[in-house]
């Protein structure tokens, strides 16, 4: 559920009625066991067919379980690329057009690419981690290690996790050593 608003009751009002809606979710859900509603989640997902905020948002929250569960399934569906292509529409390109920037993604394992202008570097890697990268699940060492930024300027790198990069956990050793 998305509001568009104009001053500050109508966005409370707004507000309140997701946290309910959203609350009422949880408590329907309350009593069935996690695995069903996992599966319910993906389910979700696996028939979203529209490249939209929520497809988004569900195909990143259901991942974010299923690294929790070490469940590697769904990595290769459509809606991933689409996921990412989204996000790229929505956050990154239009943040780099402002500075005059613009950077391709090919997704290696999908086959699938998002254009950019002609000569712009490109960064490659599967669907699942480009779309991970871009959502803020990877430190940016994960990130590094998981993808080819070829000729990516660094600028562009600082500003590829949407929502800030992941924090490398306390002692934890980076990819590759």
């Amino acid at each position: 559920m998305v509001a568009i608003t104009t001053d500050g009751a109508e966005a409370d009002q707004a507000a309140q009625q997701r946290d309910a809606w959203t609350q009422g979710g949880v408590e329907e859900r309350r009593a069935k066991p996690f695995a069903e509603v996992l599966e319910e989640w993906a389910n979700v997902v696996v028939e979203l067919t529209e490249p939209t905020a929520i497809a988004v948002d569900a195909t990143m929250h259901l991942f974010d379980i299923q690294e929790t569960l070490d469940d590697e399934s769904g990595r290769d569906l459509p809606i991933v690329f689409d996921a990412l292509a989204t996000y790229h529409h929505i956050s990154l390109g239009p943040k780099l057009e402002r500075l005059g920037l613009s950077v391709g993604v090919t997704a290696t394992d999908a086959g699938e690419s998002i254009e950019a202008n002609d000569g712009a570097p490109v960064v490659r890697g599967s669907a699942y981690d480009l779309l991970r990268t871009f959502g803020g699940r990877r430190t940016q060492a994960e990130a590094d290690s998981l993808l080819d930024r070829g000729e990516t300027p660094d600028i562009v790198r600082h500003m590829w996790a949407a929502y800030g990069w992941k924090e490398q956990a306390a002692g934890a050793q980076e990819p590759g050593q």
